[in-house]
């Protein structure tokens, strides 16, 4: 019998409303590795599918290019340049100047500060029984997390995330004028942020970016707003969907979740690493053939657009047992949810890791019957897969002081 094909859209915002669409890639996965698919301007890119190939693409820097944007269009993203959107070697210039706050030795020293903000966020909703969990807990953990790391008030850290879904939903669903809106913002806030860290610089990250010299020349305000965009944009989205996601998996596995609960520190490290795998949280990463290549038997033209889609290759029967089935002692567990190795691979990883691993504590030691109350929703977006809305209820208690 012959296999229909599913309707193949992988840049629509409906093809995510419920989070990755898994039919898609398991048909693309086994009939159309190398897919190439239409983009909403009129031309196309290459879709990639299978985890090797997806490996394949993100280790070879000199032939799959990340200038000069990372997103499947150019738009005004290409105008405003920033690390992620680069090739070596300015790209390992601006990278090289934060790996040292978020290696592992770094992120254990600020344990203590994750665990403080993590106690917080549910002071703030322990007394009333009810939250969303996205936005009141995962999304404020993200935000306090992002504001202290980066050199900004908690308060500018909330903001920026409320911003930042609005920036990552469809004109569908927000409608385009508050979209735009949420971007002039955005820019806005980060031009301000330059403002006060050339004037007063600090030791955070912020200033250390704000004040750079490269080529021994300073760091205009447009080279610091590109900086500005990705870290908060970074800081923000994995882990909150990291910490919403996997919650949400463990509402829907309560068997996993027991287990969890009684091996916490055992079980935590393989329990992230699945709840990654799973969610995926980015969805893919555009990259520009510089010459003509060959992937899977399919050629590719010099400046064509390569996209790799993460959450299929995570979900790749050859690479993974039982791939649809969510394990927290799954091992091994190779996935490719911070990227794929290569130059790009997510500088925050160790960072967003111990984010998950200090809320998932606070919420199952303060709140343990805590329970999903209502239908999540997802966010409407293509570039990264979270929720956008995750209601639960729980008996109230008392802040812890």
């Amino acid at each position: 019998m012959t296999e229909l094909a599913p309707s193949i859209d992988l840049y629509s915002a409906a093809s995510f409303a419920n989070g990755h669409p898994f039919d898609q890639y398991a048909w693309l996965r086994r009939k159309a590795p190398v897919y190439r698919h239409p983009a909403p301007d009129g031309g196309t890119f290459w879709a990639v599918t299978r985890y090797e190939d997806i490996r394949t693409v993100e280790r070879n820097p000199a032939i799959f290019s990340s200038a000069p944007t990372v997103t499947i269009e150019d738009g005004a993203a290409a105008m405003v340049p920033h690390f992620l959107a680069m090739d070596d070697p300015e790209h390992a210039v601006l990278r090289r100047m934060i790996v040292p706050r978020l290696m592992p030795r770094a992120v254990r020293h600020r344990v203590p500060a994750l665990q403080d903000i993590a106690r917080t966020v549910v002071d703030e909703i322990c007394e009333r029984g009810e939250c969303d969990l996205v936005e009141e807990c995962a999304g404020l953990m993200a935000g306090y997390t992002a504001a202290d790391f980066l050199g900004i008030s908690r308060s500018d850290g909330r903001h920026l995330h409320d911003l930042l879904m609005i920036i990552h939903s469809s004109p569908d669903v927000k409608g385009m004028d508050a979209m735009v809106n949420a971007a002039m913002e955005l820019f806005t806030l980060g031009q301000a942020v330059f403002a006060e860290k050339t004037k007063s610089p600090r030791d955070d990250v912020f200033s250390m970016y704000a004040n750079a010299e490269i080529d021994g020349r300073r760091t205009t305000e447009l080279e610091f707003l590109g900086t500005f965009i990705l870290l908060t944009d970074g800081s923000l989205d994995t882990s909150r969907n990291l910490i919403s996601g996997g919650m949400l998996q463990m509402f829907r596995h309560p068997d996993q979740r027991r287990q969890l609960c009684v091996e916490f520190d055992d079980l935590i490290p393989a329990a992230i690493e699945e709840m990654l795998r799973w969610l995926s949280p980015v969805t893919y990463i555009r990259r520009v053939a510089t010459e003509r290549t060959e992937l899977a038997g399919q050629a590719i033209e010099a400046g064509e657009r390569v996209a790799v889609y993460f959450g299929s290759g995570n979900r790749d029967g050859a690479v993974f047992d039982d791939p649809d089935r969510f394990d927290i002692r799954r091992s091994p567990n190779e996935h490719i949810a911070f990227g794929a190795g290569g130059p790009h691979f997510c500088v925050g990883s160790h960072l967003g890791r111990a984010e998950g691993t200090v809320m998932l504590r606070e919420l199952f030691t303060r709140l343990p019957d805590l329970e999903q109350s209502g239908p999540e929703e997802w966010a409407a977006t293509s570039l990264t897969s979270g929720l956008a809305a995750l209601p639960v209820r729980f008996s109230p208690t008392k802040p812890s002081g």
